[in-house]
């Protein structure tokens, strides 16, 4: 320590006094008082309504559209103006994704049921039902929709 330059190995406090009280509310678990001050943009009435508890909300890549999905089906949303625009079922389907180009949407199930909707023109394009020969433990449908990637199980025994 005595080769040290003056000053170094000094103690000081490391704390402010506003970090001491930050500290203290944070260990006695109550939250800090703030006042909120925010009112909703719109409000969009989905027909017909979410039927269970919203399970993914997602913007488009582009900002133009939202994506709002349960358990279920899938509802898209134009965002200016903030509405409805269509919804189609998506029974126990695994998170949906907008399309890099933001104009398709695209899940699948654990079945490995695949769909493909149009954004612009609201409809289905193509749904698929690959057959896997062993058990799928786990899949990732990629962000364009048209490959689906599959851990089967067994995979790398020989």
């Amino acid at each position: 320590m005595n080769a040290l330059p003056p000053g170094c190995g000094a103690t000081q406090p490391t704390t402010s006094p506003e970090f001491e009280r930050w500290h203290t509310t944070v260990v006695a678990n109550q939250g800090a008082a703030l006042e909120a001050n925010v009112k909703p943009v719109a409000s969009v009435a989905l027909t017909p309504p979410l039927r269970m508890d919203l399970e993914r909300l997602r913007f488009s890549r582009d900002g133009k559209y939202v994506l709002a999905q349960d358990e279920t089906s899938i509802s898209v949303l134009s965002r200016d103006p903030f509405k409805q625009m269509f919804r189609f079922d998506a029974d126990k389907a695994l998170p949906a994704d907008f399309s890099p180009d933001s104009q398709r949407i695209a899940f699948h199930t654990t079945g490995l049921h695949t769909e493909e909707w149009s954004v612009p023109e609201q409809k289905l394009l193509t749904a698929h039902e690959p057959v896997a020969k062993r058990e799928c433990v786990q899949s990732k449908l990629s962000p364009d929709g048209r490959t689906l990637f599959l851990h089967l199980a067994g995979d790398g025994d020989g």
